[in-house]
C-alpha cells in the first residue's frame, strides 16, 4: 500500500494526472486572412481514455499539445495538409492522420473523441484500438477507436465556448 501511494504522489507532482487544458477560454473566432487557412482543433472530453496531451500537426510542424476540455488554432499556408494527432511521447503513435486542402481565407474545424461504442460514417479518420488486460487467468478485453469530426462553424463554436486554449 505504501509502494501505491508512493507511485500515486509521484505522478501527482510529474504532471502525469493533468488531463485538461489551462489555457484562457475560448473567446470568439479569430477568422483567416485571405492569403491563409486556419485550422482549429479541440477535445472536449478529459475522461476519454488518453491521459496525455496529443501533439498537433500540420505537415510535419507541431502546433502545440491538445488536452481534454481544449482545443488549439494554428494559422497555415493554403494547400495540402497531412493533420497529424500523436501521443506526446517519444517515438509516439499517430492517433489520427488526416489529409485535405486547405483554401485561402477559410477556417475549418476539427473534433478529436475517443469512444468505446461506434464510430458514425461522417468520422473522416478512424483508427480503432484493442487492449487485452489479464489478471492471473481473467482476460479482460476492451476496444475503442480515435475519431476525428469535421464540424460546421456554428457547432464548432457552441463546442469552443467552454473550452480553453491547450498551452
Amino acid at each position: 500500500m505504501k509502494k501505491l501511494s508512493i507511485a500515486i504522489l509521484a505522478m501527482l507532482l510529474s504532471g502525469c494526472i493533468w488531463t485538461v487544458a489551462k489555457g484562457p477560454v475560448f473567446s470568439g473566432l479569430d477568422e483567416a486572412k485571405e492569403s491563409k487557412s486556419v485550422v482549429y482543433i479541440y477535445k472536449k472530453y478529459s475522461d476519454d481514455g488518453v491521459t496525455a496531451c496529443l501533439k498537433f500537426l500540420l505537415n510535419e510542424a507541431e502546433h502545440g499539445c491538445l488536452w481534454g476540455q481544449g482545443f488549439l488554432r494554428a494559422e497555415v499556408s493554403p494547400g495540402e495538409q497531412e493533420l497529424v494527432l500523436q501521443t506526446n511521447a517519444f517515438m509516439g503513435p499517430r492517433l489520427i492522420e488526416y489529409k485535405f486542402t486547405a483554401e485561402p481565407g477559410k477556417t475549418y474545424f476539427y473534433e478529436f473523441i475517443f469512444t468505446s461504442g461506434n464510430v458514425t460514417d461522417d468520422a473522416l479518420a478512424i483508427k480503432k484500438i484493442g487492449l487485452g488486460l489479464t489478471d492471473g487467468r481473467t482476460h479482460v478485453f476492451s476496444s475503442g477507436a480515435h475519431a476525428l469530426y469535421q464540424k460546421e462553424t456554428e457547432v464548432a463554436i457552441k463546442d469552443l465556448v467552454p473550452l480553453k486554449e491547450s498551452i
